[in-house]
């Protein structure tokens, strides 16, 4: 406790990012009260269980009227912590109408209320009968259901000051979302508004869509993952027009399929101040993109579009593609998982340049090939503003690959570069790796060659130009037959990478002798943080080597060994290595 008193106020507040803090009752008092006094809030997050179960709701409820002496907002933080959840909710019902006004933000999310009584005891409405002066409120992850919705429901009307509501992942289903639509309506200051993952359906989506028209100040809404399809859709589309401030729309993974694509197309193109439009999982397909594309041309201050997985393919890439240079602010388009082929590619490649503000292009889990990585490559130069390339899982293989690594130098923007599964191979990874010093993106941080068929050869030369990307901080070389050689390559050059944090060798071929080079590579990299080794064979050996660089790399946070054929004998050897660095 000494030591303790030595810190003030706000230091004090970072301790509640511990994993587990135990203390006896006199110092959880003690931090409490002074807390109070300097933080200006109650700070009881989830990461900081503070023993509850010596912290009694007679505690929380007096730390909670000692606020009237300071007037300070109080904000309550417990996600994931369903006993700390319970003392909140009785602190807050046994100091009762003296925290009216009070409380202006409360985080109860992951919490499985519908698991432990407090929907059917009735505690849920009567705690937010006390916190009528709430702006925030989060309840995500709760599955209150229907029961729950009717709590809230009765209580929500009396919120004059609520700006934002979070009730993703609810089991609202049909009923539900009616009973809070009709409540909901009287909160016209909300201005975030997530439903996202309650199986609400067409018809609680018609009486929800009814009750929302009155919530002019919206800015954000989610009703992804809520069973729209088609019909649903038709409710949606009527009411969004009346949304003039709307700046965020997420509908992904409804499945409304072309005709529902049609329906929202009209209502989009009202929206003039959007700026993210998320469709992602919903069958649009190409009919849909013909809509959708004119549509989403009138929203020029569009900054995210996803459509990922709506197997658009190449003629419905062709038409999105097609009003792209429209959008002057566009930063984020994610175009994943579409069929699109070479001819898609080349559509995308014309348009690339035109989107000068363009940080992220994602195009994973397509069917580009050869000659569409090609055709992206030669349009990649006009992108200056690109931070962030996702070509997973496209086919590629050496020659294209080498076609994208001589253009790389010119993406002097470029951060993040995902290339894993594709054929790339120990030929393209050679190639790869002999373009890199004189056409390197001068910024990159982070290299993805996950699951590419490198091989000891492809790592050993990708090991030897490693250094010149000054600026690595994560790669991720799993899944690629990597053995004892290319391990000991890699382990060589760690001690030069002086900025790498994560390093992913899962699913690879390490044996003992390649988990020794690592472990000596380890020990020098100071910046170190994750080492991935899952799935590997480096046996008992393997592990005392590693638990040894456990005990000479105090930066190492994390160390997976999930299936390493590691018996007894290696278990006790990383036991001592992390006592070891727990000791330093």
């Amino acid at each position: 406790m000494g030591n303790l008193r030595k810190l003030d106020g706000p230091l004090l507040a970072q301790l509640w990012g511990a994993e587990r803090v135990v203390m006896g009752m006199r110092v959880c008092k003690w931090i409490r009260d002074l807390l109070i006094k300097n933080a200006q809030s109650v700070l009881l997050k989830r990461a900081a269980r503070i023993d509850t179960q010596r912290l009694g709701a007679s505690d929380v409820s007096s730390d909670l009227v000692r606020f009237e002496h300071n007037e300070a907002e109080i904000r309550l933080v417990a996600p994931g912590c369903p006993e700390l959840m319970e003392v909140i909710l009785v602190g807050i019902h046994t100091a009762g109408r003296r925290l009216q006004g009070r409380v202006v933000y409360l985080d109860l999310s992951d919490n499985k209320m519908e698991q432990r009584a407090l929907v059917q005891e009735g505690l849920l409405a009567s705690m937010l009968g006390f916190c009528n002066g709430i702006v925030e409120l989060n309840l995500k992850n709760n599955k209150i259901g229907p029961g729950g919705a009717t709590q809230l429901a009765r209580s929500i009307a009396h919120c004059s000051r609520l700006l934002s509501l979070n009730l993703h992942s609810n089991d609202l289903a049909a009923d539900g979302a009616g009973l809070l639509a009709t409540e909901l309506q009287h909160c016209t200051t909300v201005e975030v508004l997530d439903l996202a993952w309650n199986k609400i359906g067409e018809v609680g989506l018609r009486a929800l869509t009814a009750g929302l028209g009155e919530l002019t100040k919206l800015r954000h809404l989610d009703l992804s993952g809520n069973e729209m399809e088609c019909e649903g859709s038709k409710h949606v589309a009527h009411v969004l027009p009346r949304f003039e401030a709307l700046e965020s729309l997420n509908l992904s993974w409804n499945q409304i399929g072309p005709g529902g694509a049609e329906l929202l197309a009209s209502a989009v193109r009202e929206l003039g101040q959007l700026k993210r439009i998320d469709l992602t999982g919903n069958a649009i397909q190409t009919d849909g993109a013909a809509h959708l594309a004119g549509a989403l041309g009138e929203c020029s201050a569009l900054q995210f579009i996803g459509m990922s997985d709506n197997k658009l393919r190449d003629d419905g890439v062709g038409l999105v593609s097609c009003v792209l240079y429209q959008f002057s602010s566009l930063t984020h388009l994610d175009l994943s998982k579409n069929q699109v082929g070479a001819q898609g590619a080349g559509f995308v490649a014309e348009a690339v340049g035109e989107c000068h503000a363009l940080a992220r292009l994602d195009l994973g889990r397509n069917e580009v090939g050869n000659e569409g990585l090609k055709l992206l490559a030669a349009a990649l130069p006009s992108s200056s503003s690109l931070t962030r390339l996702d070509l997973d899982g496209n086919g590629v293989g050496p020659e294209s690959v080498r076609a994208l690594a001589s253009v790389l130098r010119q993406c002097r923007a470029l951060l993040a570069l995902h290339l894993g599964n594709n054929c790339i191979g120990p030929d393209g990874a050679t190639a790869f790796a002999s373009s890199l010093p004189r056409s390197l993106p001068p910024a990159l941080q982070t290299l993805d060659l996950g699951w590419c068929h490198l091989g000891d050869d492809g790592a050993v030369a990708l090991a030897k130009t490693l250094p010149a990307i000054a600026h690595l901080q994560h790669l991720n070389l799993g899944g690629n037959d990597i053995g004892d050689e290319g391990a000991e390559a890699l382990g060589h050059v760690l001690r030069r990478l002086q900025r790498l944090q994560g390093l992913d060798l899962s699913y690879n071929w390490l044996l003992c002798k390649g988990a020794a080079a690592l472990a000596l590579g380890v020990t020098q990299c100071s910046t170190l943080r994750r080492l991935e080794l899952a799935s590997n064979v480096v046996g008992d050996l393997g592990a005392k080597r590693l638990a040894w660089a456990l005990g000479h790399a105090p930066g190492l946070t994390s160390l997976d060994l999930e299936k390493n054929s590691i018996g007894a004998v290696g278990a006790r050897y990383l036991a001592m290595g992390v006592g070891a660095q727990v000791g330093q």
